[in-house]
């Protein structure tokens, strides 16, 4: 038999070829496999997937895609910006915005957040917002070409003190 991590990509990609023929509306749980998403999404979380076109997501949104020509497995990450044949993204975690990926690579949206041993975890209204905010002004930063560690680690710090205070919020609640 052959070495199973050298067959765990090639695993994943038939798993998101399946994932594309699925019809939009559907739902699936991915798992996550790195911490390019933390301290939101860590390795180990799985995540509930909506299949939804491109039409349908918006900036600010995580979503999951797969390019098999340059990705071996699916990738979740933060939608920094769209446009009709582009998408644009970048893990939370990340310094550099991932390299412009087609449209037609997506394979949807995150719903939840499904961590082990605990109910699922939806990203609360007022995160979003927040996140959204945070996202455009990368965004912008990134259309006018501005490369500068402080803005991306003022926004990475906001970032992580709004998912902290989320999750406190989440157990005061339980």
């Amino acid at each position: 038999m052959g070495d199973p991590a050298a067959t765990q990509p090639l695993l994943m990609g038939v798993v998101a070829q399946l994932v594309a023929q699925l019809p939009l509306g559907a739902q699936l749980q991915l798992e996550v496999v790195s911490d390019s998403m933390r301290p939101l999404l860590r390795a180990g979380d799985s995540v509930l997937v909506e299949r939804v076109g491109p039409t349908a997501v918006q900036v600010g949104d995580i979503i999951v895609v797969h390019d098999p020509a340059t990705l071996a497995q699916p990738r979740t990450h933060r939608l920094l910006a769209r446009s009709a044949t582009h998408l644009y993204t970048r893990g939370d975690a990340c310094v550099q915005s991932d390299a412009p990926l087609a449209t037609a690579v997506l394979l949807g949206r995150v719903q939840a957040i499904l961590r082990p041993a605990s109910a699922p975890f939806a990203e609360p209204r007022w995160l979003r917002h927040a996140q959204l905010a945070l996202s455009r002004l990368d965004a912008a930063a990134l259309r006018l070409g501005v490369v500068s560690a402080g803005v991306r680690g003022l926004t990475q710090q906001v970032r992580r003190g709004l998912i902290r205070l989320a999750g406190w919020q989440a157990r005061s609640h339980l």
